[in-house]
């Protein structure tokens, strides 16, 4: 115990033979918008806390001070200012509470104006808690209740963030500003809707990208026709809006990147990227795993196939950099696609005098002691690009037999749903565990008066609480674990309907870098100027065809 502890206890409090009281009033925004307790009101602390100071002879009411909609985890409040005032001027020697938890909830500094009280002989009295500092020890409520104060401040901040987390769960949206393409609806803030200017933006930038433009190129095309950056444009229309970034006012290669990369485009709701480990803590990039994402809660801006080819486009391109002037750097079409015969580095292109090659990295780099060169021109590659793709596909009988070989769902897809559900559920009933658990903390505490007890209590609850969140944790692994197989398993489906149309044309005229996408997994160029194609729906007996 500190030496302010032990004065406190040696010195004797002496009772005077009236005391000049303050009534002290306090509802907190919880309360007043979320409880609407009767007990709780501003009328009914007061017309309790006047009927028993008119029952007390020692006590003569003074004023009242009073704070509306106020947290109690702080001291900045109008009335209780109004309080010290008064107290440092003598008009007050006296307060009295309805509880300690209306005088304050954040434990120390509610401890140190509880001890300064005890010293300048202040009195204080908790009707509730049966305390009156004239008489009763302040340790012991110091304690018991503050410690409850806190745990139950802390508690409402984590009720806060579980009632957010389950309205993302529900798909409702949460965020201050919707994504660029999208609004908040006028009827219901939860729900998006399509904002048709910014939507037909992001439908070009989706159509460029797959059309064979890089990501710097479409961005230095919006910037040349003054199109307005989503960041700009939300402050075009009265959005109080502003980023970390401090180039925010022209499109960049990072704005179509995130884009381009955005779920929320297909219909998809996709939130809860960053978390704070405290209420008022900084908050921390989560984990792609873990983002909370329930499909089809809005209309789509893109089409599911074009997603799909995107995002085949984004983990296929490898961007081409002219180290001198690097915002020249785009796609070309075969970015990504093409492989040496011999290291297994991408070929890189080269224009000598208006003819385009490709040729080794490794080469082009290190020269011989890399690897040898592999080039080919672009216009002999496109001929046998072109001439073997349409071979293959006119010698396809049966359609739906080619079809059948594309990598597809090989587990079901129905009962990968069904374990993602029975996942959600383990999770929401541990979680619900884990509410009812701390509900029970907080009501035993309130009874407990032994510091033994409390030490006791509190263990078991941490012993208790760290068990369901351990399940909790393996409910949400496994969760993920089977999204991703979900995730893979309709890539491939979608995928193979796009194939499925492509073949029933019959004819390719001329190629690009979508259908290379799609059809091609890789292209390897051996130094004899022979080549290995190898197709996206290419059996393991079928996989390597030469040219």
């Amino acid at each position: 115990m500190n030496n302010t502890g032990r004065l406190l206890r040696g010195k004797k409090f002496e009772k005077k033979s009236v005391y000049k009281t303050g009534i002290y009033i306090r509802l907190s925004k919880d309360d007043k918008d979320k409880y609407k307790e009767e007990s709780n009101s501003i009328i009914n602390q007061r017309a309790f806390l006047t009927k028993y100071v008119e029952n007390e002879d020692d006590l003569h009411l003074v004023n009242y001070y009073i704070d509306d909609g106020k947290t109690g985890m702080n001291f900045d409040r109008s009335g209780l200012k109004q309080l010290d005032k008064d107290i440092d001027k003598g008009v007050i020697d006296c307060i009295i509470v309805k509880d300690l938890s209306r005088y304050g909830r954040e434990s120390i500094e509610t401890e140190k104006r509880l001890r300064d009280f005890k010293i300048k002989g202040i009195r204080f009295i908790s009707v509730n808690d049966y305390f009156d500092s004239i008489k009763d020890d302040i340790d012991l409520l110091i304690k018991t209740k503050l410690m409850y104060n806190n745990q139950y401040s802390e508690s409402i901040s984590l009720n806060v963030f579980n009632n957010f987390k389950n309205m993302q769960e529900d798909g409702k949206f949460i965020g201050a500003h919707a994504c660029y393409g999208y609004k908040k609806s006028l009827e219901d803030k939860h729900k998006l809707e399509i904002d048709e200017y910014p939507a037909s933006i992001v439908r070009r930038i989706f159509n460029m990208y797959t059309n064979g433009e890089g990501k710097q190129s479409i961005a230095n095309q919006l910037n040349t026709e003054g199109v307005l950056s989503p960041i700009a444009y939300k402050q075009s229309i009265g959005e109080h809006y502003q980023n970390s970034h401090k180039n925010t006012g022209h499109w960049t290669y990072s704005s179509i990147h995130n884009i381009l990369n955005n779920e929320m485009y297909i219909g998809n709701m996709v939130q809860g990227k960053t978390q704070r480990e405290e209420p008022r803590g900084k908050a921390k990039m989560v984990e792609k795993d873990y983002w909370i994402r329930v499909e089809s809660t809005h209309e789509a801006i893109i089409e599911k196939y074009i997603w799909e080819k995107t995002q085949l486009l984004l983990k296929k391109t490898q961007k081409e950099f002219d180290f001198k002037v690097k915002e020249k750097a785009q796609t070309t079409m075969f970015s990504g696609l093409l492989e040496c015969g011999a290291c297994g580095c991408f070929l890189q292109k080269c224009n000598h005098n208006g003819v385009i090659t490709y040729s080794c990295g490794n080469w082009k780099r290190k020269g011989l002691k890399g690897c040898t060169s592999h080039t080919i021109r672009l216009d002999v590659l496109e001929y046998i690009i072109l001439k073997d793709l349409n071979s293959m596909i006119q010698a396809v009988k049966d359609i739906n037999s080619i079809v059948t070989r594309l990598p597809i769902l090989n587990e079901n897809i129905s009962s990968i749903e069904r374990d993602i559900i029975l996942a959600k559920e383990d999770i929401k009933k541990y979680q619900r565990r884990t509410e009812r658990l701390k509900d029970e903390y907080f009501d035993v505490l309130d009874e407990v008066k032994e510091q033994n007890q409390i030490r006791f209590i509190k263990d078991e609850y941490i012993s208790n609480k760290l068990r369901y969140e351990k399940q909790i944790f393996q409910a949400m692994e496994r969760e993920s674990r089977l999204q991703k197989l979900l995730e893979k398993q309709r890539l491939k489906r979608e995928y193979s309907l796009w194939i499925k149309k492509l073949l029933q044309t019959k004819k390719v005229d001329a190629i690009d870098r979508g259908i290379l996408i799609d059809m091609i997994e890789k292209i390897i160029v051996h130094e004899d100027k022979n080549i290995e194609i190898v197709y996206n729906f290419s059996n393991d007996s079928e996989k390597d065809r030469k040219s």
